[in-house]
């Protein structure tokens, strides 16, 4: 089973991700390439995007739940769902650049897995 969640397959570095929106680049949103793609319809609800980089390899895969047409059913249907949620996987070839500008900003932060400090604060210091 699997879940929304980032992993490699060692996982040396591990940590978190976000993203806004675009609202100034219309045509390059995450939702209007899948829809561009015919990956993505009218009657489905985009619920999240994995991409992954791998020596070369570039993949976009989307989860959808279909027969879903915004937010609020959307939000419904995940409140109303006992055990795994049921979505439907697309994917398609993708270069990193591409993807990063089909939003506003972008931020992926990583921490040697040794460590064990992800999510801790910090302070930085002036040398």
């Amino acid at each position: 089973m699997s879940t929304f969640e980032a992993r490699t397959h060692f996982g040396d570095w591990k940590g978190t991700a976000a993203a806004d929106e675009s609202d100034h680049h219309i045509g390059h949103q995450i939702r209007e390439f899948l829809k561009e793609k015919k990956l993505l319809t009218d009657e489905e609800f985009l619920v999240s995007v994995n991409f992954l980089a791998s020596e070369g390899y570039y993949e976009l895969r989307a989860h959808i739940l279909p027969g879903v047409t915004g937010l609020e059913d959307a939000q419904k249907v995940i409140k109303h769902t006992e055990g795994p949620l049921q979505v439907r996987e697309v994917s398609c070839n993708l270069e990193p650049l591409e993807f990063v500008k089909m939003f506003k900003q972008f931020n992926v932060v990583l921490v040697w897995r040794e460590t064990g400090q992800s999510r801790r604060e910090y302070e930085v210091i002036q040398p």
